[in-house]
C-alpha cells in the first residue's frame, strides 16, 4: 500500500487516516504498480492519496 507515492505499511494501518483525509482511493494493478514502484507487487497495490498530498 502507497499513501501519497510512499510506501505505507499494512492495510490495517488505514485506520489511522480518517476519512476526511483521503481524498482518493484506487487498487492498481501488478504491471501499473510495477512501473510506478518498481518489482515485488505480484498481487498489486492500494494507492491513496491525501487532500494535503
Amino acid at each position: 500500500m502507497y499513501v501519497d507515492r510512499q510506501q505505507f505499511g499494512r492495510i490495517e494501518d488505514l485506520r489511522n487516516l480518517s476519512t476526511e483525509q483521503i481524498e482518493q482511493m484506487e487498487f492498481v494493478s501488478a504491471r501499473d504498480a510495477t512501473t510506478r514502484y518498481g518489482t515485488g507487487h505480484p498481487s498489486g497495490i492500494i494507492e491513496v492519496t491525501t487532500r494535503r498530498g
